[in-house]
């Protein structure tokens, strides 16, 4: 009988959360500067600890966290979390110098499992986006699979992979053996283990299943054991935010809206006239290993 109504409680707190998202992510930045502020304070009450971890990559959303985070704790109880990914150089300035202006607890540098080229050329390529991929993947499982039953939500996922001539015919590309696709590849070079950061720069307005994410466990999963106090931020706050502070805002953004690994095949169609202007040999590179995924999807070189 409890857990029948935990179970209603954790439901109810869903649907209102659902229900409220679009309201919240329209309150002005003040009230999301104080309502993360809480957050953060919530998450160290129910975690009382001697320091706290914070994933941070250099980009707006981990330097706009660091910033708020400082305000509750001092450097010496903050230890960084940067996994060694393929930076824009100037994403590597940044982080530079958020890690030289302070005292930290601690940096650790987690570095890829296995290198990205290497491991691209091992495991496969990946384009549209991280849903899609795992989609042919599950389906192509399914398939192969002695207990279909288990697949209790396959009938929707066909659905979506089919509603996409493009991605159906990647699908049956796949299910052939013609082009090894992956959904690995962040958790390749964040070197992912168990031991989640106690505070990550997610928000919910970057993507469908960040929002799922947050619908489930809001801000702070206590569960799960980190907390995404900026979850309810748009790029307008972040960047309001950035300018008010006197944050370094890293020149990348002048021209693309998310940074992460500089080689990575998503957004390539937006951001590849950027890299051909100003990194030639990351642009080369990237066609070298998703020449055959970008041509399926009707990219074409500069």
């Amino acid at each position: 009988m409890i857990m029948n109504i935990e179970q209603i409680q954790i439901d109810s707190e869903k649907k209102l959360r659902f229900n409220n998202y679009k309201n919240l992510i329209n309150k002005d930045l003040e009230w999301k500067i104080n309502h993360s502020f809480e957050k953060i304070k919530e998450y160290i009450n129910y975690y009382p600890k001697d320091y706290y971890t914070c994933a941070f990559s250099g980009g707006k959303d981990s330097s706009v966290l660091l910033s708020l985070l400082l305000k509750v704790l001092p450097a010496e109880k903050i230890s960084l979390v940067i996994a060694n990914e393929l930076f824009y150089p100037d994403i590597k300035e940044n982080i530079e110098i958020w890690v030289n202006k302070y005292k930290w607890h601690s940096i650790n540098y987690r570095t890829p499992k296995v290198p990205f080229v290497q491991f691209i050329k091992e495991n496969g390529v990946f384009y549209a986006s991280k849903e899609y991929i795992r989609n042919i993947i599950t389906y192509k499982h399914f398939l192969e699979s002695k207990n279909k039953e288990k697949y209790k939500k396959i009938d929707r996922l066909i659905t979506k992979l089919k509603a996409n001539d493009k991605i159906w015919s990647l699908t049956q590309k796949y299910i052939k053996g013609e082009i090894k696709l992956t959904d690995k590849c962040c958790s390749n070079i964040k070197n992912s283990k168990k031991d989640t950061a106690d505070f990550v720069g997610l928000r919910a307005t970057e993507g469908r299943q960040r929002l799922i994410g947050w619908i489930k466990t809001g801000c702070n999963d206590y569960k799960g054991k980190h907390s995404k106090p900026i979850s309810l931020w748009t790029d307008n706050n972040i960047f309001t935010y950035m300018k008010n502070e006197n944050l370094n805002i890293p020149k990348i953004y002048n021209f693309v809206k998310r940074t992460g690994c500089i080689l990575c095949p998503f957004g390539w169609r937006k951001k590849q006239k950027f890299l051909y202007d100003n990194y030639r040999e990351a642009y080369d590179l990237g066609w070298e290993l998703f020449e055959e995924i970008f041509k399926h999807f009707g990219i074409k070189k500069i």
